[in-house]
């Protein structure tokens, strides 16, 4: 589920935080986590990079994105 979380510093504009809920990104990143993400101005950018993804249903996943 979604709720808001609070970070105890100012994020820029178009910054956004995420909690990390869950292990299947362990070893990087602990449940409890916050990650600060900012909207990506070129997708392309994000080959090889983790990034904040939004499923068709709503759900939230952070994950490293791969060229096909």
């Amino acid at each position: 589920s979604l709720y808001d979380i609070e970070v105890p510093f100012p994020l820029p504009t178009g910054a956004f935080a995420l909690q990390v809920s869950g292990e299947s990104m362990f070893n990087r990143y602990d449940s409890g986590d916050i990650v600060i993400c900012e909207e990506p101005g070129d997708p392309a950018l994000l080959i090889n990079r983790e990034a904040a993804v939004k499923t068709i249903d709503g759900s939230r996943y952070l994950k490293k994105i791969e060229e096909s």
